[in-house]
């Protein structure tokens, strides 16, 4: 299975609510569902695990998982406060299912200044 994140940068600064969507492909992506059953969750260094919300499948090999944006937003800034990652640089985030199964690992780059 592999996953990729979107947005692909996230502005810790930004003031919108929203999701963070993960699309997962692969051939045994469907055993993912429903996402409340399988712990499906987030993962930054250091940091509180953000649960997924819903899922839709989009067909026998693709699925969009949704996150709660605020609470990602929040997860990364408990791993910059403790020094884990740095401030305007990409970050390796982790999806995982019951117990810690590594689902895949993708990148996001995390702003955290307000550029106008």
């Amino acid at each position: 299975m592999s996953f990729r994140l979107t947005p692909v940068i996230l502005n810790l600064a930004s003031k919108c609510g929203g999701r963070v969507v993960a699309h997962v492909e692969g051939v045994s992506v469907q055993h993912l569902l429903p996402v409340e059953e399988h712990n499906i969750r987030l993962i930054i260094p250091r940091a509180s695990p953000v649960p997924a919300l819903r899922s839709m499948a989009r067909d026998s090999s693709k699925v969009l998982i949704c996150f709660d944006r605020a609470r990602l937003i929040a997860s990364i800034r408990a791993s910059l406060a403790a020094g884990v990652i740095e401030a305007d640089s990409a970050i390796e985030v982790a999806l995982v299912a019951e117990g810690d199964a590594l689902v895949g690992t993708a990148s996001l780059r995390v702003h955290q200044k307000n550029e106008r």
